[in-house]
């Protein structure tokens, strides 16, 4: 499994690794109907470094009418529970994970880099926005062109990722859009 790349490893080459992983934790099993949108906020530094914020925003279109009860737990809930995990990549220094509500906390990977874990409950028709800052060294980025992988976990609705870069001089880069079901590479140049 693991030689033929289906092994959930993250490319340890990628500068930016773009990684939102959820878990299911209901018995309900609703996570199916997850819908998943991911904004990467860069701002590049004179210096060639970069500050990230990740909005990774969850929501539940558990669909109406459905046999579902109102209780939070349980095989009938309309309740979507989600352990959520959020890459840090290995270089970066971490300013902080915020808006979060309920079990928040940070793992290692192995490799230096963090996993920020969010453990909750999302309502029927709700959402859930979960923010992880942090910023790369300098010279990661010296030529002043953003580079990230996105690296999807597959789900019957593939994540929508938007990536907004301004540059080191305020330019902003025509944000990129695109629906990740498998890996890509964004470049988004800023001069």
């Amino acid at each position: 499994v693991v030689e033929q790349g289906f092994g959930g490893a993250l490319d340890e080459k990628a500068i930016d690794p773009i990684a939102v992983f959820t878990q299911n934790i209901n018995a309900s099993k609703v996570d199916i109907f997850q819908r998943r949108e991911v904004e990467q906020l860069v701002t590049l530094t004179a210096d060639g470094g970069a500050k990230v914020e990740r909005r990774v925003t969850l929501h539940n279109d558990t669909p109406d009418g459905a046999f579902f009860d109102s209780t939070q737990k349980g095989y009938f809930t309309a309740y979507a529970g989600n352990n959520v995990m959020v890459y840090r990549p290995p270089t970066a220094v971490t300013a902080g994970a915020v808006s979060i509500k309920g079990d928040a906390r940070s793992y290692p990977d192995g490799l230096g880099g963090y996993f920020y874990r969010w453990r909750g409950l999302i309502r029927p028709k709700g959402s859930q926005t979960f923010v992880l800052r942090y910023t790369l060294p300098p010279g990661t980025y010296p030529d002043g062109v953003y580079r990230g992988l996105a690296q999807p976990q597959p789900m019957l609705k593939p994540a929508t990722l938007t990536v907004r870069v301004t540059g080191a001089d305020g330019t902003q880069a025509a944000p990129v859009t695109v629906t990740v079901d498998a890996p890509i590479d964004i470049v988004v140049p800023t001069r």
